[in-house]
């Protein structure tokens, strides 16, 4: 039920915004409406030259007529003779704009806008005026006479195309009146009495009939409705919802014209739902084609455009509608990108320059013309009034009957009957709000606070005023930028140059040393209690970026500018982080510090080189000493295995030379007490192994002694090598021992 509250409150907001301006506008459209009769402008209006067509543009800008009233005045001008451009001109420039459109504008956008849909209608009427006479003279394939008045011009339309006219012209005028009225009595605009030339007995009663009670007739139910519809699209969609899902201005403005062409709304209307739509990220661009497109054409007016004007007068008034919108929508963009203005800022300026009590007054002076017109309604003239709108809009000829109109009139008397219990049961239903999660709420009983952390979930309040709720996301992580600015290529050349140079003292630190050093780093914090935040400071984003400034100088004001360009970032963070939070608490803020990034820091700009340099040539030295330190390890550790290795197979050589000498010695041990036993057998044995090992490369052949064992035969053969081969030389000695 928060949800109907903030359409209900954004509904009124719009309405007491834009009332004064409404009355304004109605006021002057009355005047116009007195100036310019049907007469008058089919005077000057009514011939075929260029300069008609410029006239009916011009023209058709300030008169306050819709696409309905429109259509008798420009058929009543084809009649008279003007040219099917002059009429196209005319049946473009008037509903696109007008003199109570233009002041809502004003109130509701900016003065760009203000200017820009005005000239934008003329553009669109010259261009459809233009093309029209191009196209007709084309068809006819000869250049008709600039006739001189409207008599002459009028000779040119044959008897069947006078009639037609005539029956177009009496079915529209039968279409185009207010909800006061029955069928036989019809509004037709400009029908009413010249207050120039004195035909009526109150010009002042008559003006003011006209602006506050036809006019108002007329565009009452449909300013209603989009006053609805942007309080909806003011309360429902979120933020940036355009720039999100129609961020391309080609594909906006495509989007804007699929939406405006085939929807009827008027000029007055329209302005309050472009407005909302602009605030939720749409570019003004695109908004001004829905200004073009909306009130210019609906399937009424496109059918009876294709009945008096032809197929070729509809495409060119069709096709010139889109393509010249679209081109205005890209050059308003332009224009805005061009002075670096911020759309969502200057939208609704002008109203800040009239009185609160002076708008509230307003607005219930035209809450109380819009009510007093269903004074006096009954089923048969709503049916009427029912009936002739849809055939206009539709551009057929629809028949309603009266037993439906009976029970919907009784159906809104009944609800009138009961509307004081479904406002109540409504108001009572209001007291219903959801806490989502990641969300914390603060219940508030006439201003003071009763209940400070309210869970998620479903709850209930009484209902506005008696309590309100104000609800935060706590666990949403904010960011702080001290130094830089992310955003900041969006801003123009001038303001650019302004904000770095503001940038630049915000991010300038005195360092221990009495240096300067710059620092640009980001701040990120959430919400750790909801109340204090909401009521114990104000201007909470600012409070943590001056506090951080504060605590960022007292951190950096006691180092060296070597160490803090050099290795010291993250101790510098963690003493930040640790004394914001710190200072936060002591001033009850509410907030919690996430964490402290430093992006950036350097000395200021014109000695930047000379400390990059020094920096450079300290990390070369650390550098340099780093690899001293690894060569030396390096060359320690080399030496170390060496020795070692060395002491390894010193002590390895020993227990060698130890073991083959304990070896050897039990070797001859045991050899000598085998020589005890058998001597020349021992004798005979160690001298065979003494010839081996001395004479290695020798053949050598024992033959067994012949007698007795005492002696035996050795005998050698010679080895000698050639040719890497080797041979046996012919010849034995013996050897006896």
């Amino acid at each position: 039920m928060d949800i109907l509250l903030q359409i209900g409150i954004e509904v009124v907001r719009v309405f007491n915004e834009s009332a004064i301006y409404i009355l304004f506008g109605f006021f002057i459209a009355g005047i116009l409406h007195s100036l310019f009769t049907t007469e008058l402008i089919t005077r000057y209006l009514g011939g075929r030259s260029i300069r008609s067509v410029i006239l009916a543009s011009l023209a058709g800008i300030p008169l306050p007529l819709c696409s309905c009233s429109v259509l008798p005045t420009a058929i009543s001008l084809r009649k008279h003779g003007a040219s099917k451009g002059s009429t196209l001109s005319f049946l473009i420039s008037t509903p696109e704009t007008g003199a109570d459109s233009i002041s809502l504008t004003y109130a509701l956008m900016d003065p760009i806008m203000t200017v820009a849909r005005p000239f934008a209608a003329l553009i669109t009427a010259l261009s459809a005026g233009i093309m029209a006479n191009f196209v007709e003279r084309k068809s006819k394939n000869q250049n008709p006479a600039d006739e001189a008045d409207a008599e002459s011009a009028a000779e040119n339309l044959t008897k069947a195309e006078l009639a037609q006219l005539d029956q177009l012209e009496s079915e529209t005028a039968v279409q185009c009146h207010s909800e006061h009225c029955s069928a036989d009595h019809v509004h037709h605009p400009h029908q009413g009495q010249d207050l120039l030339t004195g035909k009526s007995d109150n010009k002042l009663k008559e003006l003011l009939r006209y602006s506050y009670v036809e006019l108002l007739d007329d565009i009452a139910m449909w300013l209603m409705i989009s006053i609805v519809i942007a309080g909806v699209i003011s309360a429902l969609i979120p933020e940036a919802f355009f720039n999100q899902y129609l961020g391309n201005q080609f594909t906006s403005m495509l989007a804007m014209a699929a939406i405006g062409i085939p929807m009827y709304m008027c000029a007055t209307s329209s302005t309050p739902v472009a407005v909302s739509m602009i605030l939720k990220g749409l570019n003004p661009g695109a908004a001004l084609v829905f200004l073009l497109s909306g009130p210019a054409t609906n399937a009424g007016t496109v059918t009876l455009v294709g009945k008096f004007l032809g197929r070729n007068m509809l495409v060119v008034y069709q096709g010139t509608i889109f393509v010249v919108s679209m081109l205005m929508g890209t050059a308003l963009n332009a224009v805005y990108a061009w002075f670096g203005i911020d759309p969502m800022v200057t939208m609704g300026s002008a109203t800040t320059l009239i009185p609160e009590n002076i708008k509230i007054g307003a607005s219930v002076i035209l809450l109380w013309l819009i009510l007093r017109r269903y004074r006096g309604v009954t089923p048969e003239s709503l049916r009427l009034s029912t009936q002739h709108k849809l055939n206009h809009w539709l551009g057929s000829n629809v028949q309603l009957g009266d037993r439906s109109f009976v029970s919907l009139f009784n159906f809104g008397k009944k609800l009138l009957k009961y509307s004081p219990a479904l406002i109540i049961a409504g108001y009572m239903l209001s007291g219903f709000y959801m806490i989502e999660p990641g969300e914390t709420g603060m219940l508030k009983r006439f201003g003071a606070v009763t209940q400070k952390d309210i869970k998620q979930g479903l709850h209930y309040r009484y209902p506005y005023p008696f309590e309100t709720t104000e609800i935060n996301k706590i666990s949403q992580i904010r960011r702080v930028e001290i130094g830089f600015r992310s955003d900041i290529e969006d801003l123009t050349a001038r303001e650019k140059k302004i904000e770095l140079q503001r940038l630049l003292t915000e991010s300038e630190s005195l360092t221990g040393d009495e240096n300067i050093v710059n620092l640009l780093l980001t701040v990120q914090y959430s919400i750790s209690d909801f109340f204090n935040y909401q009521y114990k400071v104000d201007n909470q984003e600012l409070l943590v970026k001056n506090l951080a400034e504060s605590v960022v100088r007292q951190v950096i004001g006691k180092k060296e500018i070597d160490i803090i360009l050099t290795h010291d970032r993250e101790i510098i963070e963690q003493r930040v982080r640790l004394l914001l939070q710190e200072t936060l608490d002591n001033h009850q803020a509410g907030i919690s510090i996430i964490g402290i990034a430093l992006l950036d820091d350097h000395a200021p700009v014109n000695v930047h080189q000379a400390f990059r340099d020094v920096a450079s040539a300290e990390e070369d030295k650390n550098t340099r000493i780093n690899q001293s330190h690894a060569f030396r390890n390096a060359t320690l550790a080399k030496a170390r295995g060496q020795a070692a290795k060395i002491l390894t197979d010193a002590e390895s050589y020993r227990e060698e030379k130890i073991n083959r000498a304990t070896g050897e010695a039990a070797n001859f041990t045991q050899q000598v007490t085998v020589y005890q036993k058998s001597r020349e057998i021992t004798n005979t044995r160690l001298y065979l192994e003494t010839v081996e090992e001395i004479l290695p490369d020798v053949k050598k052949f024992i033959k067994p002694p012949e007698g007795t064992a005492r002696s035996i035969d050795l005998w050698f053969q010679e080895q000698t090598e050639s040719l890497n081969k080797d041979f046996v030389v012919p010849g034995m000695r013996p050897v006896r021992k």
